[in-house]
């Protein structure tokens, strides 16, 4: 079996992407799993709460241009930690303006597939920005799952992609955070879904 991957996205912040690619990485990783996060949010929230801030290489670097010297996946990707089972692949700001030249290289939905093919592990968590952008889209072809978003999310994307072939995708969770106590909605809604 090849490695499963999980695009944790939403359209809105703040609405735990991040806190569940940390906490579903160290409780995979826990269970012996081997676990790639990879960062595409050029807010860095997942990377900085790793404590890379500036990191030397990242997935800008492979998301760029591809011109002779620039880096592969397998440049950036970084042990978490002293843990050998759990790796991340940090962002920075420069994704922002990266993300801008996407748009005009060949096949640009597919780039973070493409280097997503190069790494080995048993699941590979991506940590999306809030948006329905090139860097999310990116990661929606690549996933073999989505947690979070919605089917919107998933439609959307598939307008933004067009003809480019890819498998359906299937939804692992509905994931209920940000719930005060007490609240009859998320009680119904948690019942509902079985929560």
């Amino acid at each position: 079996m090849g490695k499963t991957i999980i695009a944790v996205a939403n359209q809105k912040g703040g609405v735990a992407k991040t806190t569940t690619v940390l906490n579903l990485g160290a409780e995979l990783t826990a269970r012996g799993r081997t676990v790639i996060m990879v960062d595409i949010d050029p807010q860095a929230s997942l990377s900085i709460s790793l404590g890379i801030n500036a990191p030397e290489a990242s997935i800008v670097e492979v998301l760029g241009d591809h011109r002779p010297g620039v880096k592969t996946i397998r440049d950036v990707i970084r042990p978490v930690g002293n843990l050998d089972r759990l790796w991340l692949i940090p962002s920075d700001i420069a994704l922002a303006s990266t993300s801008v030249g996407m748009e005009r290289r060949p096949a640009r939905e597919t780039l973070l597939k493409q280097a997503l093919s190069q790494v080995k592990g048993d699941y590979v968590l991506v940590d999306c920005p809030p948006s329905l952008g090139l860097l999310t889209v990116n990661a929606l072809v690549a996933a073999d799952n989505l947690a979070g978003g919605g089917q919107s999310l998933e439609q959307q994307a598939g307008r933004q992609v067009g003809d480019q072939p890819r498998q359906r995708m299937g939804a692992i969770a509905c994931l209920l955070n940000l719930a005060g106590g007490g609240q009859s909605l998320r009680q119904q809604v948690g019942r509902q879904v079985g929560g």
